[in-house]
């Protein structure tokens, strides 16, 4: 069994009911990150997805004796410190500290099992301009101009190279082949030293 697998299986088998949340809009100096959170952020592709399409996705943030600790959406909180904003939609959850550090982890690495269509992704990318493509994470790549990488003279010089080491095998051929004559026919024939060595005979 897969660890993908034996993911979905567990989360099957121990289905529970989901705790009660709501939603609302917080003052980002009350929202503080948590302790330990073992996942960096690529904060300025956040910000560039924050300005182009504006704030979808709300933190997650546990409630605790009067705190506001942030479960899932550091990367998103400080986007936003960056930007300037003044509030963020929060769901507002009340986990013990267990659950909320296991919420931490389990919000980072449940997107690590999913995989891309690739076909369904690259019929999507066509559609996108380049500005939007670089936004998503996904820039166009440019086509590497070898005319800049190779010049004529980098071409004479490989062939040069690989013409010294033919002339070099060549020679090296060469010395390894022995004339022998038949002592009983007179027939002159050429062999490898090698062989010669494999035949047990002398020249």
């Amino acid at each position: 069994m897969t660890e993908r697998e034996h993911w979905e299986r567990g989360a099957a088998v121990k289905s529970v009911s989901p705790p009660k949340s709501e939603l609302r809009e917080l003052p980002i100096e009350l929202l503080q990150p948590a302790s330990i959170n073992p996942r960096p952020h690529q904060v300025t592709k956040i910000i560039a997805s924050i300005q182009r399409f504006g704030f979808r996705s709300p933190l997650v943030v546990n409630e605790t004796e009067g705190h506001y600790i942030v479960e899932a959406g550091h990367g998103r909180l400080l986007a936003a410190q960056r930007l300037g904003l003044k509030s963020l939609p929060c769901i507002i959850v009340h986990d013990d500290e267990q659950t909320a550090a296991a919420y931490n982890v389990a919000d980072n690495r449940i997107q690590e099992f999913t995989e891309w269509d690739q076909d369904d992704l690259q019929k999507l990318l066509t559609t996108f301009n380049e500005d939007l493509r670089s936004v998503i994470g996904f820039p166009v790549q440019p086509l590497p101009d070898f005319r800049d990488a190779v010049t004529p003279a980098d071409i004479t010089a490989h062939a040069e190279k690989l013409d010294n080491q033919m002339r070099r095998l060549t020679d090296n051929s060469e010395s390894q082949m022995i004339d022998l004559v038949c002592p009983e026919c007179g027939k002159e024939f050429r062999i490898m030293r090698g062989e010669l060595d494999k035949s047990g005979l002398t020249a």
